[in-house]
């Protein structure tokens, strides 16, 4: 479940989440700066915000060391509010593989944003599609791309021709484009 505390003027959002293997509240902090905290089930909801108050300067200070301020967004470094971001950009690909998806009409299963290190997305055998958090900051012919590629591994699982056959009907110049992603080291 998706919260949120504020402290000292700053908002923390969190996820949490409730273990009856847990035997005390546990704060981590994954790469992305995403804040998730695990309570026992004989604690109340609600207590682990007094835990997080003791914690903030921790948590603020550990969330910095994992943003990483390199990818801009109209020439605005990153704040450390990943999840917005990952809603934006699981509304930007929703809205695109629905888009592409009237032309292709493949189906899957699931659409997952994820903070990946060193993919763009991914396509797993059972239909499910994964898309990287930063495709939001990228221009809309690069994610087009990389949106269309993934969705085109639900019918070709390969990078033969016929899988390029199918990525090409909709995005023509993808040679281009995928050589423009691995010129700025984004793949």
């Amino acid at each position: 479940m998706e919260k949120h505390i504020t402290v000292e003027g700053t908002t923390i959002n969190y996820f949490l989440k409730k273990s009856k293997r847990a035997k005390r509240i546990i704060v981590y902090i994954k790469k992305g700066g995403i804040v998730f905290v695990t309570i026992p089930y004989f604690i109340k909801e609600g207590m682990e915000e007094e835990f997080l108050r003791k914690k903030y300067k921790w948590i603020v200070k550990t969330k910095k060391n994992y943003i990483k301020t390199e990818f801009t967004k109209d020439g605005v470094h990153l704040d450390d509010n990943i999840i917005n971001y990952k809603k934006e950009a699981l509304n930007l690909v929703t809205t695109r593989i629905k888009y592409f998806n009237s032309f292709y009409n493949f189906k899957f299963k699931n659409i997952r944003i994820k903070n990946q290190e060193s993919r763009w997305g991914s396509c797993s055998t059972l239909g499910n599609l994964n898309f990287n958090w930063k495709i939001v900051l990228l221009p809309q012919s690069l994610s087009d791309y990389i949106i269309v590629h993934e969705l085109c591994h639900i019918k070709e699982m390969n990078h033969q021709d016929k899988f390029w056959d199918l990525v090409s009907l909709k995005i023509p110049e993808y040679k281009k484009l995928k050589k423009d992603l691995i010129a700025r080291k984004l793949l």
